[in-house]
């Protein structure tokens, strides 16, 4: 697996940053706006899908509004140290964008769980990281989406695997049916994103897997830092845009559409914007309408089973292989940035009052094949292939995360 650094998507200030005594960066898009290369220290970002073909976005000093449906959510940064970009998480559903639902109900909600003992008040904070690969939530929350999906935790590996021949699997995948995470925002109105589950189903490649499989990317996560954060890494942020003006600290998170996404329309960020503009919410369906299968009444009758996960069955019917991806548009060209090294590491200072939390080992009775190891304070099992040999170096991206959409993307220090 060739290994890639992440490309900063900068931070406050002029454009220079002290990375080590005698060792000086800088900010990519600071500079550019000091310089008067782009309107202000600020990005668009909408990752999009490699195996649906939805081309993916990054534009500095600016967004694509056809990438940014219905209400746009305005968030403060957390702190000027970490800039963290956390948003206040309300409920997680699932429902069906047209036509009959696959499931034994219309919808369902309340799949949040949230332990009043952490005092959140109703809402969980979730960190929006774009380097990390999963949706990182508590075992409870992805225990209570799973009981509604045909999907079995696999112990080594620490993820959902869909199971390919329950006659669901294809109904869910194949309809507009989709998973919604709804959260609240300053305005009068809360930002539902709607992600369809056809961008949650990936796979784990040969690299991780043999054979590959298919897996859905809630990966169970228990913070032992005391933040009890959520984080939401690029399986989110296929269906969602992330915008981010550093000179006013402030970053929006809205609905990006689907494969059928309209033509760009590039608009500036001027540097004291505390929101943006965005298309018509309605886009959303329709962008997916030449991928969605709508289910008849007959069909759903037909294909609807109980609402518990089933057994893992090895599965060997995959649906094309869904790895999210970044496609840069606009300002720079993919050939462009694989020419850059930017050694920025904004974001990788520990913090003080709530640093990015760790992964808390797996119970003794999951474990498979070994114990677990901890690596840059994570602590997990290493898969092993069908003849019981260990696979962590073909893994070990120095994060200590199997994944398969990037190098170096768990949460950091």
């Amino acid at each position: 697996m060739t290994e890639v650094s992440h490309l900063a998507l900068g931070g406050p200030g002029n454009g220079s940053v002290t990375l080590a005594p005698g060792f000086l960066g800088q900010k990519f898009p600071a500079v550019l706006a000091v310089n008067g290369t782009i309107p202000s220290n600020s990005c668009g970002l909408h990752y999009g899908s490699a195996s649906l073909k939805t081309v993916g976005f990054l534009t500095w000093g600016g967004y694509d509004q056809s990438r940014v449906l219905g209400d746009v959510a305005s968030y403060n940064l957390e702190d000027e140290i970490q800039d963290d970009m956390i948003a206040l998480l309300l409920d997680i559903q699932i429902g069906v964008g047209k036509g009959n639902s696959p499931f034994n109900a219309p919808s369902f909600t309340n799949l949040l769980q949230i332990n009043a003992s952490y005092g959140f008040n109703g809402a969980q904070p979730a960190n929006i990281n774009p380097t990390l690969p999963y949706m990182f939530m508590a075992p409870e929350t992805c225990a209570a989406i799973a009981q509604h999906l045909p999907i079995s935790l696999q112990a080594y590996s620490g993820l959902y695997i869909w199971n390919t021949t329950d006659p669901l699997y294809n109904s869910i995948i194949e309809s507009p049916a989709y998973l919604a995470f709804v959260f609240s925002t300053s305005g009068a109105n809360n930002v539902t994103i709607k992600i369809p589950f056809q961008l949650l189903n990936l796979t784990l490649d040969n690299s991780i897997a043999t054979p590959p499989l298919p897996y859905f990317p809630c990966k169970p996560f228990n913070a032992t830092d005391g933040s009890i954060h959520y984080f939401f890494g690029k399986a989110f942020l296929q269906a969602a845009f992330l915008g981010m003006n550093w000179e006013k600290s402030q970053f929006f998170l809205a609905q990006a559409p689907g494969p059928g996404a309209a033509a760009p329309n590039i608009q500036a960020i001027a540097s004291d914007a505390t929101t943006i503009e965005s298309d018509q919410i309605s886009n959303f369906d329709a962008s997916w309408d030449q991928t969605w299968t709508p289910i008849g009444a007959s069909a759903a009758n037909s294909n609807r089973s109980s609402n518990t996960s089933t057994p893992l069955n090895g599965g060997s019917g995959l649906s094309g292989s869904a790895k999210a991806g970044i496609g840069v548009g606009v300002t720079l060209g993919v050939s462009a940035i694989a020419g850059l090294v930017i050694l920025l590491f904004l974001r990788r200072r520990r913090r003080g009052k709530t640093g990015t939390p760790s992964l808390s080992e797996l119970p003794e009775s999951s474990r498979q094949e070994g114990e677990a190891t901890t690596k840059d304070h994570f602590q997990y099992i290493p898969p092993v292939e069908k003849d019981g040999k260990r696979v962590e170096h073909e893994l070990d991206s120095g994060d200590g995360l199997p994944q398969e959409m990037g190098a170096g993307a768990g949460p950091e220090n």
